[in-house]
């Protein structure tokens, strides 16, 4: 997979995105089209966050099965998804947002860290094109979520 970034500043409240974020955690079928199973193999609640083991399921042969450790943090407001007993690839991809000085805007930023772990291979165009869209996709939907539940929750 490739190393992606995408970040804008969105019409929402911290708080707002915050909420969704950490569904996203227990939750990612939610957010994400294509997952056949999430499963929960271990969750621990702190004070700023939360820290979770999940494996996650995919009805795409194109996505190959994942187990993640997810570390929340509201304080720096990020969520850290990092890859566990991957086969091929090593690195996260961390969430993070941000307020602004504006209480109804924040920025969100999605960044994807992953490189193989055989430093002999190369990856094709096409399959970091797969993981660039996979983050642009996941971005759309929590924008989109987070912008909607701000307009009910806080009507113009």
């Amino acid at each position: 997979m490739p190393t992606a970034k995408h970040c804008e500043t969105i019409h929402a409240r911290f708080e707002i995105i915050w909420k969704f974020l950490e569904d996203k955690v227990l939750h990612p079928d939610k957010y994400l089209k294509g997952i056949k199973q999430v499963n929960i193999l271990e969750q621990t609640v702190t004070p700023v966050g939360l820290i979770v083991e999940r494996e996650i399921l995919f009805d795409d042969p194109t996505f190959e099965n994942i187990k993640e450790l997810i570390i929340s943090d509201k304080v720096s407001g990020q969520v850290v998804y990092r890859l566990k007993d991957n086969p091929k690839f090593e690195g996260e991809t961390v969430n993070v947002c941000r307020p602004t000085n504006v209480v109804y805007l924040s920025q969100l930023e999605y960044s994807l860290n992953w490189k193989l772990k055989d430093v002999a291979k190369q990856e094709t165009d096409a399959e970091e094109e797969i993981g660039r869209k996979a983050l642009q996709l996941a971005f759309e939907e929590m924008k989109a979520v987070s912008e909607k539940a701000e307009r009910e929750q806080y009507p113009t």
